[in-house]
Formats: C-alpha cells, sequence, structure tokens
C-alpha cells in the first residue's frame, strides 16, 4: 500500500455486479490500485482497435494502457471508500451491467520496529590501496667535522723474546682503546740463520676489542737458538681525539 498526493490508498477487491452473458462484455477477474493507478485483469475487456473508456463513478477517467486483458487507468487520489467502476464502448458511458465496485482501503498505523537481523559475513579484502604521498622533508642534520688525515696518528709497539728458547709466544700490544692496523715480526742474530732455523707457527692479531681490552699482534715461534732474537711489530691508530 502507498500513499499518493495526501490520499490514503491500498489494495482493492472488485466486486462484479452484473454483466451480460454475451462475449462482447468484458470479464473481471481482478482489480487492486497502485498508488493513484487502476489495474483492471480479465478477458474481452478490449476488441481489436476499439477504443476503452474507463468510469469511476460518473466520471470518465485516463486510460493509461489497454488490451483484453489488462487495463490500466489514472484514477487520482481518492479518500478511502468503494467506488463504482464501468467499462464502456463509448464515451457517454454505458449500462449498469457494465459496471463493477473498486474498495480502496486505509492504510493501518505503524508496526513496531523489527529485530536487527544477523550480521553479513565479512567481504573478501580490497585491493591494495595507491602509495601516499612523500613525506615532508626532514630538518637539515648537524654539520660533521671536516675531515682531517693529519690528526690520525700511527705509532709501533714491539715485544723481543731472546733465544735460547722453546715453544714461545710474543705480543706487542696497543694502548688501550686504540686500534691494530697491522702488525710483522722478524729474527736478529746469526744463529737464527740455516742450519738453526727457528718455525714461527702464527703471526695474527690478538685479542681485538675482546671486553674491551687493548688490540695486540700476537706471534708464537719453537726452536729458537742462543743468539737468536725474535722480534714481534704491531702498528697502531691512535684513537684519542
Amino acid at each position: 500500500m502507498r500513499i499518493y498526493g495526501g490520499a490514503t490508498l491500498g489494495v482493492i477487491c472488485a466486486v462484479v455486479v452484473g454483466c451480460n452473458a454475451s462475449v462482447d462484455r468484458p470479464r473481471i477477474f481482478y482489480t487492486n490500485v497502485d498508488g493513484t493507478i487502476l489495474h483492471v485483469d480479465g478477458q474481452d475487456m478490449k476488441v481489436g482497435n476499439k477504443a476503452v473508456h474507463v468510469f469511476v463513478e460518473d466520471q470518465e477517467v485516463r486510460v493509461t494502457f489497454a488490451s483484453a486483458r489488462h487495463i490500466e487507468a489514472a484514477i487520482g487520489p481518492r479518500a478511502p471508500g468503494t467506488y463504482r467502476v464501468s467499462i464502456c464502448e463509448h464515451a457517454q458511458g454505458c449500462g449498469p451491467d457494465d459496471a463493477f465496485v473498486v474498495t480502496v482501503g486505509v492504510i493501518g498505523p505503524h508496526g513496531p520496529k523489527g529485530d536487527a537481523g544477523l550480521n553479513g559475513r565479512a567481504g573478501a579484502t580490497g585491493p591494495q590501496g595507491p602509495a601516499g604521498p612523500d613525506g615532508a622533508v626532514g630538518p637539515q642534520g648537524p654539520v660533521a667535522p671536516p675531515f682531517n688525515p693529519s690528526a690520525i696518528k700511527f705509532y709501533s709497539k714491539d715485544d723481543t723474546i731472546h733465544g735460547p728458547q722453546g715453544f714461545s709466544e710474543a705480543r706487542a700490544t696497543c694502548d688501550v682503546g686504540d686500534v691494530a692496523t697491522g702488525g710483522s715480526f722478524e729474527f736478529a742474530g746469526e744463529s737464527c740463520l740455516p742450519p738453526h732455523n727457528p718455525f714461527v707457527f702464527a703471526s695474527r692479531p690478538a685479542f681485538v676489542n675482546q671486553l674491551n681490552g687493548p688490540d695486540s699482534w700476537d706471534a708464537i715461534v719453537t726452536s729458537l737458538p742462543a743468539g737468536c732474537l725474535f722480534n714481534v711489530k704491531v702498528i697502531c691508530m691512535d684513537r684519542t681525539p
């Protein structure tokens, strides 16, 4: 049921008051009003190209659609009540045998609000959105002091083992906090020459930044003869600012 133009209209019923048994008479099966449009379903309501005239009470209304089985007519706003409707072949109207009635009902009060329905299932994940605009440029950071290669200082430390020695270790150690950048070893003395060649097992950095200990250069030698000197040197970089 709907409300149009201030008039209350609803589903209607049609009661055939009477009709002639002739096949030229329309036979009405069903009628209703949708807003301000009257709908009539039946049979033999239009023959060929002949015009169809619809009257509500004694007022002709405009036919908007007509066929043998369905007619629509604009009846305008109507107050609730029962009305006589006629389908005629002539604009002058037709006899009472061609009339039927329609009842326009009143829309009742609004019912109470129903319970909320169940939540629907979550939809699929949408596509990846476009990338956002670039952020603003951050503030300028502090300027670093200029690099001064001459400020870097290197120095060396030595450790010497005097023969005769068996399996021995020599370790040259940088000052605490400084960095060992390299190292070396050398022999001194004629007794170091063949056939008395001592043997060096390893020459390597040692204790590099372990527990903040000093960096060192470590070397292991064996069979160091008497009069032979074994010297280990480490090159250190001074980290003092």
